[in-house]
């Protein structure tokens, strides 16, 4: 990388909003590590991408998320395309 590259992502990163912006995708990933990642101790690459795999589909359609008024992000996004 060149040293213009760099300076530009920088220049777009401090112009492209609040730090709460990228919040939601923080917490999930919290989340995966308190809730999968840390129990293992097994870390290599297949098995780490075949339970994120698992994990994720659990979570988008069957973990309640107190967050979205105890419905899992499938529920309430239909619900959101249901009112659009």
């Amino acid at each position: 990388m060149d040293v213009r590259l760099c300076l530009d992502a920088l220049d777009m990163a401090l112009k492209s909003g609040r730090w709460a912006d990228n919040i939601i995708m923080e917490r999930f990933w919290r989340t995966y590590k308190y809730e999968l990642f840390n129990l293992y101790d097994d870390v290599t690459l297949e098995a780490i991408e075949k339970r994120l795999k698992i994990w994720i589909r659990y979570y988008n359609s069957e973990r309640l998320h107190a967050a979205l008024d105890n419905k899992t992000p499938e529920e309430w996004r239909k619900e959101q395309q249901a009112v659009a």
